[in-house]
């Protein structure tokens, strides 16, 4: 089983050993339309929104942390990190030649492995495509099991998929739910990503 890793504050870290029992993400776009006075239409499209719903269970002891440390930050609108796979949380920028078929070429490939999973992301307009990493040219490049479908420039990032390098929460409120006697507690984490 994997374990779950949360950061926060850039270097503190809690950890679910216990894994996540629910895992859903919900990439949509919405657009708002308004009209002023003089009849003049605007539309304002918001692309690339990305949520995260969690629910996870965890012991009492990490419910004090996540309640006392995490939701303190969290709440107050810090930014944090979180991996499905503690693992896996890799995110380099693609340098040098760029992108050619299924050859990504990075500035650092530390963490990625073949037959991990990657997710390619464009700068501006946060275009967005998922990869199965066939083999790593160690401090070079990774190479795809398929071409690469989009364009990707120098700059963009290629990171874990199911990592997020910064997030926020969108909940009012952490309250955990009593399991067992109140040896366990679940909770349910809502979030959305911060795009760059």
């Amino acid at each position: 089983m994997t374990t779950a890793r949360l950061t926060y504050d850039s270097t503190n870290q809690i950890d679910f050993p216990y894994g996540v029992q629910k895992y859903t993400v919900t990439n949509r776009q919405e657009m708002n339309q308004r009209f002023a006075a003089s009849g003049v239409s605007e539309q304002i499209n918001l692309y690339g929104i990305t949520e995260i719903t969690l629910q996870m269970f965890f012991s009492a002891d990490l419910k004090v942390e996540l309640e006392t440390w995490w939701w303190g930050w969290a709440r107050e609108g810090g930014e944090f990190k979180f991996a499905l796979d503690s693992a896996n949380n890799s995110r380099h920028q693609i340098s040098g030649a760029g992108v050619s078929g299924a050859v990504i070429n990075l500035s650092a490939t530390g963490g990625f492995a073949a037959d991990d999973y990657a997710l390619l992301i464009a700068s501006g307009d946060n275009a967005r495509e998922a990869i199965k990493i066939a083999s790593v040219s160690a401090g070079v490049s990774i190479t795809a099991t398929d071409n690469i479908i989009n364009t990707f420039a120098v700059g963009d990032y290629c990171q874990h998929l199911d990592y997020y390098p910064a997030l926020i929460s969108a909940d009012k409120e952490f309250k955990p739910a009593a399991q067992g006697g109140g040896q366990f507690y679940t909770a349910t984490f809502n979030w959305f990503e911060v795009l760059s």
